[in-house]
Formats: structure tokens, sequence, C-alpha cells
């Protein structure tokens, strides 16, 4: 299974094909993030750059992880992602958080991870994370979790995924209520 990382990458590159979007919203970051990127699909694909994206998706070679992208995880990104935000508290992949808002297929997603090694389900609270051996990262786990409808968090750590988790249930600052990127505000 891909890297963390690129996993993450590839999240963004495919939502960049997508529909419809979000702007950012401040209460998912942790007021103590280092670093936050935000991609609003919506915007993007009126933007001349998203126009130049959109060209490159019609290539074979896109039309390919495209269409794997659809058999193997149930979504369509050029219709069913609309935004993605990542964050990191400190440097280190196992420290990177992906969350993802659209059209989301969780079960087909499960059925995706089950097939893989190491797959193990976990609770937190009452939701289920889902647990991953990464082969492309030396055997790293990888987790993910369905929060809410049509939103999915990615993380290299459990306890990188159960604090998203939390932000993302209202517990703890944020950058709404305190944010450590004062440059974002406004």
């Amino acid at each position: 299974m891909p890297g963390m990382l690129a996993v993450a990458t590839a999240v963004v590159s495919l939502v960049t094909c997508g529909a419809f979007g979000g702007g950012l919203k401040k209460e998912w970051v942790p007021a103590s993030a280092r670093w936050v990127v935000h991609v609003d699909a919506e915007r993007l694909t009126k933007s001349e750059v998203g126009g130049y994206l959109f060209e490159s998706a019609s290539e074979p070679q896109a039309q390919a992880k495209l269409e794997l992208a659809r058999k193997m995880l149930g979504i369509d990104p050029l219709k069913d992602l609309s935004s993605v935000t990542l964050y990191g508290m400190k440097a280190g992949a196992k420290d990177i958080v992906a969350i993802v808002k659209g059209n989301l297929d969780a079960s087909a997603v499960e059925t995706f991870l089950k097939a893989g090694e190491g797959y193990e389900a976990i609770t937190y609270g009452n939701r289920t994370v889902h647990k991953w051996l990464d082969k492309n990262r030396g055997n790293q786990p990888g987790y993910v979790a369905f929060p809410f409808n049509g939103i999915a968090v990615v993380a290299g750590s459990l306890e990188t995924l159960q604090n998203a988790v939390d932000i993302l249930d209202g517990k703890g600052q944020t950058m709404a209520n305190g944010s450590a990127l004062p440059e974002l505000e406004g």
C-alpha cells in the first residue's frame, strides 16, 4: 500500500479534479499545528491552475489512476472529492493529518484495507479506526477513520488520528479559537 505521505499527496492531487469544495474549516485544525495546507476543489477548478490540472487529468496515465481509485475506493475523484486539509504538529510522516471531505464510500475503503496485510479494526470512543501495514514504508502502520458522513481522517499514528478526531469532536483549542498561525487569520 502507498506510504502515508504518498497517500496524502495523491489525495491532494486527486482533489484538484473535484467538482465542489469548501473553505478551510479552522475548527478542524488544532491551534498547535505547525503548518496547514487546504485545497478547495471548487475554487481550484474555476482557476487558471485548475484548468491546467484538468487538461493533465485526461491523459491516459492519469485516467488509469483515476479508474483505479474508482474501482478500489468506490469514489470518482473527478466528482466525489470536495476538499482536503493537511496539517502537521511536527516534522515526520506519522504526524501528518489529512482530512478528506466529499462523497466518500467508507465501506469500500474498509473492504480495500481488509484485503491488505496487517488490517485491524480499533475502537476509539464510538468510532472504528482502520489500521493497515504499509509495505512501501517498511510495514509502518497507517490509520483512517470516518468520524462523520463524508469525512475521512488519515494519519500515520493512532495517537495523531485520535487527536484529530477529538478536534473534530470539539475537544481542544483550534485555529478558530486560538491560532498558532496568525498569518492565516482573516
